[in-house]
């Protein structure tokens, strides 16, 4: 019943601007439902490698972590932001959060389980948040002290990110493409994770700023030569319109050289197919 309902859109909050952490949820809920469908699908067929079904778990499983990680940092950014919510709201936004979370951490640990080869799965930790504000709170701080310590907020993000990201993203890439997403979802679901991150990382920080710009770089670069040439007409126009959003809604990306990036590539192909588009 409730993979059936995920996909229902009264079952997003009609306020997305007050709301956009659980809206975000969803989303990342709706991806997870793909990749478990297709393991339990698909559960042994060839990846490119002969531990296959292994390795795909374990890129799966990476992926986790990171959105784990993402989300973290977003619900520790919301209650900041929504200090000003009555108790009430607040207590609603932790209890959505749980009802939401815990079907989505279920679905992963049976994909994970799938091919019964994975051993230990990532527990999420919103699964242990209390619906006491107090506790959950005090467990925000907790971690704050542990791990802000000596570094920044977005010297870590930046860490995760990098760690996350460097040397796996043509597995990745490769991983999207097996599990048949469109191109449009594809491009959707790195650009979410980065422009996610981004709010996090602070425009001061030249470090931070640095690696995620590499990790743009690279990124880009991976899914363009991962597209066969009658598709990069259609994978350019996608990136200008999504590099378009990015650009729009954070100031921090009006540095970033994406845009034109895109723009050359194009251009590139123009000349090369003659075409006069």
């Amino acid at each position: 019943n409730w993979i059936g309902r995920i996909d229902d859109p009264s079952m997003m909050l009609s306020n997305s601007e007050q709301f956009p952490l659980l809206n975000a949820m969803f989303l990342i809920m709706r991806q997870a439902l793909s990749w478990r469908e297709h393991l339990l699908e698909y559960p042994s067929e060839p990846f490119g490698t002969s531990n296959a079904p292994r390795y795909y778990s374990y890129s799966l499983h990476r992926k986790v972590v990171m959105t784990e990680y993402i989300v973290m940092k977003q619900v520790v950014d919301a209650f900041y932001a929504f200090k000003e919510f009555s108790a009430e709201a607040k207590q609603t936004i932790v209890m959505n959060s749980y009802n939401y979370w815990l079907p989505f951490h279920m679905c992963l640990k049976t994909a994970l389980y799938g091919d019964g080869s994975v051993k230990k799965i990532y527990t999420h930790r919103i699964m242990h948040f209390d619906v006491d504000m107090d506790s959950l709170i005090n467990l925000v701080k907790s971690d704050k002290e542990k791990f802000s310590a000596p570094e920044s907020d977005c010297q870590i993000s930046a860490r995760h990110l990098h760690k996350f990201l460097t040397g796996n993203v043509p597995m990745l890439v490769s991983a999207l493409r097996y599990m048949k997403l469109n191109d449009y979802e594809m491009a959707a679901v790195y650009l979410l994770i980065l422009i996610e991150t981004n709010k996090s990382v602070a425009p001061m920080d030249t470090h931070a700023q640095h690696t995620l710009n590499h990790i743009r770089e690279q990124l880009l670069k991976e899914l363009y030569e991962f597209y066969e040439d009658d598709d990069k007409w259609r994978l350019g126009e996608i990136l200008l319109l999504l590099c378009s959003i990015m650009e729009t809604g954070n100031d921090f990306l009006e540095s970033i050289t994406l845009m034109d990036v895109c723009k050359r590539k194009i251009v590139y192909f123009a000349l090369r197919n003659n075409n006069e588009e």
